[in-house]
This record gives structure tokens, C-alpha cells and sequence, in this order.
């Protein structure tokens, strides 16, 4: 693991000092997806994860889990260290399943095979350093050492001032996956001709359903282990558009009462990303209308995305902002047996707390496992209350 790190390491420093897409970084990328080490943890990363114990359309013999003995995973290596530079892989089918969504609607999710998933991971394991090294500041999804909270908390010590002036536009982007630009996505990542190849068949990838085996034209793998980096790569530097798309306003400077000098106007702008959910502040609907929306969509029509007019709304922290499960709101005057503040009961402030949807869905969830489980022992209960109960 430590060498793995090292490795990854080297080739961020490389890649600052040549260029992401120069030879010697394309160079050490394919000679690290043959490495032994690499290949290894890929593997143990694979089949350590719960998803692992759902297959695709496996056959029984290639299906490799945490229980599996070591010879079965180190032949899997073998086989994913000659896959990553062989210019004849074939992807397998993804197996089609539908999912129920919270607010009743369906969606279809695709389930790779083991085989290609451990794939995945190798090749996640050369692009993830190069992606992370240039992700946005404020962007907290699928980041190490960060978390939905670190979202939450950044948000919210930054919405707390000037309550009144602020206005927050909550953007939801439409079809992330079905609309991206396969040819953007495949001329700008920071890969090897060779490991490009390997990407663009997944994409590409059949669907496996009851009915047969039929094409679908997903621009990524909306499943698959390197799915996350795909979503940071192609939303990294929309935090410095956002930002940017005001200049013209904060150049203007306005001289403040009892001081000499001229004083920037401060117009409160604040990102804050969790993987492809955003929300931005300002001061003003007119600055968001204006300025900052026509350089987001710009930023997503570049990469064939576009904002979904229906979610994407401008609305006061009064109304209340829902954001990554939780509820912002303010209120001029909290009632005392809320017990939403630690000091300062009864008075105005946000409050944060989880979304009353979220908060019913779960207790329906847990309600349907009581009914079911009244013959069953304490261990099986908690057995089936802890996934629910940890999210």
C-alpha cells in the first residue's frame, strides 16, 4: 500500500512537471497498470467492497469475493495486469437491474461484471491522483478525508451572515451520465491511448435483461468504481467559473463611511460541490441570473450536460434549502422546545436538520422489517436494521 501511494505520488510530480497529457506521464501510467502491487490492491479493493457480493453476468468460476482463497484472486491479477495494456480486451454485458427510487420512479442500473470491475478499480487507482490533484476546493464528493458533512458544515458557517441579503441557487444537473460528451470526456482525461480504449468499451457496454442482450449508449459507466472520478474530472474548475463570472462586478469599489481608501463590494458568492449536487450564495438573484447561471451552463454545455429547469431553483435560506439530505433553514424567531441552538434559544439563526422525506423513508423501511421479522432472533434483526440504520 505504501508503494502504491509512493508510486502515485511521483506520478502527480511528473504530471505538474511535464504536463497531464504529456508522454512521460502516459508513460508511467501504463507501466504502473502492469504493476504487481497495483494490480493487487485493485483486486483486494474489488472484493472488499459489499458491492462485490452482487455479480453481474458472471460465470461461477470467475466470481471472486473476500472469502475467495488466494489463488483464485491471484489469478484474477494476472489476468487484469495483461487486460490494462492488452489492445483485445472485450468488455462482458452488463447485467440491467431496476431500481425503485425514493420518490416512486424507477431507474435503470447497469451491474459490471467482477472481472471488468477489478479492472476498473486498476485503472481508477493511475487516474484518481492526477484528478485529485486539481479537483475544486469546495468539492467534497468521493474525496478522501472528506464527507457530505464537510459539505454541510462549509455551507452552513458561510450562510450564516447576512442572512437577509442572500440568495442560493440549488443546481441540478440533468441526466449527469446519459448526456455527457463522450468525445470531451475521451479527449481530455489524462490517460493512455491504450487505457481509453478500455473506457470507451464500457461505455459502450451491452445490457443483459431478461429479455436478451441489447445496446445502450451511456456515456460513462454510471456504476462502476472509476464512475466517481469521472464525475469530479469533468466538474473540476466550474468553482473557479463561478467565481470568475462575477470580476466584472467586484471591480467596481465602493468608498466606505469613515474610511479613506475604497473597499471591494463583497457580494457573498460561496460554492459548494458534492460530487455533480451544487449550490452557490450571493447577494443578490440579479447576480445569479445574471453573472453566474450563464457561465455555469456555458462551463456544461462545453461537456453536453445542461441544468434541469425543473430542480434548479433560486430561493432564500427563509424557504429552506434541501441539500444532501439535510434542511437549511432560517427563521427570525425559533421556538425554545425546538432545541435547535445551544445558545441564544428563541432567537433568529439557521437550523440544520435532516429532511422530514429522508427521515419518513427510513422509518417506513425499518417499520416494514419489524412486521416481517416478529419469529426472528436479536441477531437477525439487527442484522438487517444496521445497513438501513448506517446508510
Amino acid at each position: 500500500m505504501e508503494d502504491v501511494h509512493q508510486k502515485q505520488v511521483e506520478l502527480v510530480n511528473i504530471a505538474e512537471k511535464c504536463g497531464f497529457h504529456s508522454k512521460e506521464v502516459q508513460r508511467m501510467q501504463i507501466l504502473l497498470s502492469r504493476s504487481l502491487n497495483f494490480a493487487l490492491l485493485a483486486v483486494r479493493k474489488t472484493t472488499l467492497n459489499s458491492e462485490s457480493r452482487t455479480p453481474g453476468v458472471d460465470v461461477d468460476n470467475k466470481i471472486i469475493r473476500a472469502s475467495s482463497s488466494e489463488q483464485e484472486k491471484l489469478t484474477m491479477v494476472k489476468e487484469i495486469q495483461k487486460l490494462a495494456v492488452s489492445a483485445t480486451y472485450k468488455n462482458e454485458p452488463v447485467k440491467n437491474v431496476q431500481i425503485t427510487l425514493a420518490n416512486g420512479k424507477t431507474r435503470t442500473v447497469g451491474i459490471p461484471t467482477i472481472k471488468d470491475r477489478c479492472l476498473q478499480s486498476l485503472i481508477n487507482l493511475i487516474l484518481e491522483p492526477l484528478v485529485e490533484c486539481r479537483s475544486d476546493n469546495h468539492n467534497y464528493g468521493y474525496r478522501k478525508h472528506r464527507s457530505a458533512k464537510h459539505a454541510l458544515g462549509y455551507l452552513l458557517k458561510y450562510s450564516r451572515f447576512n442572512v437577509e441579503d442572500k440568495y442560493v441557487l440549488y443546481a441540478d444537473i440533468k441526466g449527469f451520465f446519459d448526456n455527457i460528451s463522450h468525445d470531451w470526456l475521451l479527449t481530455n482525461l489524462p490517460l493512455p491511448g491504450i487505457h481509453k480504449k478500455v473506457l470507451e468499451k464500457w461505455m459502450k457496454a451491452n445490457m443483459f435483461s431478461r429479455e436478451g442482450v441489447h445496446d445502450r449508449e451511456l456515456d460513462t459507466p454510471q456504476e462502476g468504481i472509476i464512475s466517481p472520478t469521472i464525475i469530479n474530472f469533468t466538474l473540476n474548475g466550474l468553482e473557479k467559473v463561478i467565481e470568475n463570472s462575477t470580476s466584472t462586478v467586484t471591480k467596481s469599489k465602493l468608498k466606505a463611511k469613515g474610511l479613506r481608501s475604497m473597499v471591494k463590494i463583497n457580494l457573498g458568492v460561496v460554492t459548494v460541490r458534492y460530487a455533480d449536487d451544487f449550490v452557490v450564495t450571493a447577494r443578490s438573484k440579479y447576480l445569479i441570473k445574471t453573472f453566474i447561471m450563464p457561465e455555469i451552463e456555458k462551463f456544461l454545455k462545453n461537456r453536453g450536460l445542461e441544468l434541469s429547469k425543473e430542480k434548479t431553483k433560486i430561493i432564500t435560506l427563509k424557504e429552506g434549502l434541501d441539500f444532501l439530505g439535510y434542511t437549511f433553514k432560517y427563521q427570525e424567531q425559533w421556538k425554545v422546545r425546538e432545541h435547535f441552538f445551544k445558545e441564544r434559544i428563541g432567537r433568529d439563526g439557521i437550523a440544520l436538520y435532516p429532511q422530514k422525506k429522508k427521515v419518513y423513508n427510513i422509518i417506513t423501511k425499518l417499520r416494514k422489517i419489524f412486521r416481517k421479522s416478529s419469529n426472528d432472533t436479536a441477531y437477525t434483526l439487527i442484522f438487517k436494521l444496521n445497513p438501513i440504520l448506517r446508510g
